[in-house]
């Protein structure tokens, strides 16, 4: 991928290079969060209702901006942070390029990659988690609200999944 090419050290060797998921990305998360944000977006419309009011007070448009994001926002975010995004693996490294909202590479070595995750989806899809998860610092981010914007490494949703997962781990034990 023409976007990574320039990264590479000289004498390293671009083994593969790859783009997530574009557009709408639904993840197991959504089975929780979809009709919790639905139930959220309803509550500033019921509150107008019940009041017998059309003037909204402040904290009712609160609630109204906070649902919106929440039902329909966070996919629009989450996609156009993905739109940006670009991974490789090469023979000594993995790297991952994000463009928005702020330009980021992240250059891990093979040899200190630690555990590799592979999460299948349908398809052939999946998503690999570079590192240890500490599912912790997941809780504090937005990274059930918008998988693009996690703070672990990873190639999220990305095509043919299984056979990047074993050239990671090949390219981890050639010496």
């Amino acid at each position: 991928m023409d976007s990574l090419r320039h990264c590479l050290k000289p004498g390293e060797r671009l083994l593969w290079s790859g783009r997530p998921a574009q557009g709408l990305l639904l993840t197991l998360t959504d089975l929780f969060l979809v009709p919790f944000s639905l139930l959220w977006s309803s509550l500033p419309f019921s509150m107008v209702l019940t009041a017998g009011s059309t003037t909204f007070p402040m904290f009712i448009w609160l609630f109204a901006v906070v649902g919106f994001y929440i039902t329909i926002g966070r996919f629009l975010v989450d996609a156009w942070i993905r739109a940006g995004m670009s991974y490789a693996v090469t023979d000594r490294r993995v790297l991952i390029l994000r463009k928005w909202p702020f330009h980021n590479l992240r250059s891990l070595a093979l040899d200190d990659l630690g555990d590799v995750e592979l999460r299948r989806r349908l398809g052939g899809s999946g998503t690999i988690r570079l590192g240890a998860t500490d599912w912790r610092g997941m809780m504090r981010g937005f990274e059930g609200w918008s998988p693009a914007m996690s703070r672990a490494p990873q190639f999220l949703a990305i095509r043919d999944a299984a056979s990047v997962f074993d050239l990671i781990l090949e390219a981890r034990h050639r010496d």
